[in-house]
């Protein structure tokens, strides 16, 4: 017994064999996809997020003229600071013969978060000649913290002329 099964754009003749049942049947696994060794990941600024930008990787083993689409993505495994930092690759391919394949996800592939700055700027003060001032707790503004990140920084702020000069 044989029966025809199109795939793509290919004909394939199966020859039907008994199964542990006895009944007739056949299996056709998904063929693998990978993604070219040059699947490499963006270093970026301290953002507070694990969120990783993919830029390059191509598909390997799409068999002829099937449809099958990449989407890139990725995380690192932390959202802090640090020098080849381990990114999980969360690919995932589409298009009408997505279905017949598997995709096996990069490995190895790291990138780098470096410190976002944090500026911190000294208010304009003046005094009279001869007076002391006490700068305060105002005098001092940052930029660059992230929200959410204030309760892990904190800013002392204070200071007094060291000269009536």
């Amino acid at each position: 017994m044989s029966q025809m099964l199109q795939i793509g754009v290919t004909n394939y003749t199966i020859v039907a064999g008994a199964n542990a049942t006895g009944a007739a049947g056949a299996t056709i696994s998904k063929a693998n996809v990978t993604i070219t060794a040059n699947a490499t990941v963006s270093n970026k600024v301290y953002d507070r997020t694990t969120l990783a930008t993919v830029t390059a990787g191509t598909l390997a083993g799409v068999i002829g003229n099937d449809d099958v689409n990449l989407t890139r993505a990725g995380a690192f495994v932390t959202s802090g600071v640090g020098t080849s930092v381990a990114i999980i690759m969360n690919n995932s391919i589409s298009g009408a013969a997505a279905t017949n394949y598997t995709l096996i996800q990069p490995s190895g592939v790291a990138a780098n978060i470096t410190a976002k700055p944090l500026t911190i700027t000294a208010e304009n003060f003046s005094s009279v000649y001869g007076s002391t001032t006490n700068l305060g707790t105002g005098a001092f503004t940052q930029s660059g913290l992230i929200a959410g990140d204030s309760e892990y920084v904190s800013l002392t702020q204070g200071g007094s002329y060291s000269s009536p000069n």
